[in-house]
């Protein structure tokens, strides 16, 4: 591992800053680099270069386009992996990726805010989508999801995850139509994943075909970084 991190750094022609990590990580906030380099929870995160970070992030502005902000909702928290989980589709993307797919769908885990992310090349794979999430719950994690949130769109309303939840005992708490704030984890997970990857694709200079790859390696950069949701 350490002969990979020497690697990699020997071979960017950028200065080891700050600023490189940022677009590293995804475009991640300065003060969450920070706190990994302080609490010294990365191996291989070097800074060679104490330049201050670059105040104009053009990918960032790409990507940051205004949103309005949508408000939480004061709820208890689960105390525990699969006590309450929250889900939103994204989609259709205007362009698809190369294999075809269009949308996305999010299942975030309440209590840790763990995010899994399955890509859909249409609605109707959510409930296959949930089938493979639920799996990796039990034999991840030996946990059984409780709670189940979500929109209440079309693609959950399927007779077959119906079953599907009163066969293993799965409450659904449905959200009301038109009023996101209601299921807004989950609401702000999927403008946060869009947003990051146009930052990704614009700094890369990739073609939207690509967004496929820029969700995954956002995702997986996203849940490796510390979260406020767990104290410890």
């Amino acid at each position: 591992l350490e002969t990979k991190n020497i690697a990699a750094s020997a071979a960017s022609t950028c200065p080891m800053d700050i600023t490189l990590w940022h677009h590293r990580f995804g475009h991640r906030n300065y003060a969450d680099i920070q706190k990994v380099i302080q609490e010294k929870l990365a191996d291989g995160l070097v800074i060679k270069a104490k330049n201050a970070p670059d105040p104009i992030c053009v990918p960032c502005l790409a990507g940051g386009q205004s949103h309005a902000p949508i408000p939480k909702v004061a709820t208890h928290r689960a105390t525990e992996v699969g006590g309450l989980i929250h889900s939103d589709v994204h989609g259709p993307l205007p362009v698809q990726t190369h294999e075809g797919d269009r949308y996305w769908v999010t299942f975030i885990d309440d209590y840790s805010r763990y995010w899994t992310v399955y890509l859909l090349k249409s609605k109707d794979q959510v409930f296959k989508a949930f089938q493979h999430f639920h799996a990796y719950i039990q034999t991840q994690f030996g946990k059984k999801i409780k709670v189940f949130r979500n929109d209440k769109g079309g693609e959950y309303m399927s007779n077959a995850l119906k079953d599907y939840l009163h066969t293993h005992g799965i409450q659904v708490q449905h959200t009301l139509r038109s009023e996101p704030h209601q299921n807004g984890v989950a609401e702000r997970a999927n403008r946060t994943l869009a947003e990051g990857i146009i930052s990704m694709l614009n700094e890369a200079k990739l073609p939207p075909s690509f967004w496929g790859h820029a969700l995954k390696a956002f995702v997986h950069t996203r849940n490796h970084f510390p979260t406020a949701a767990l104290k410890s």
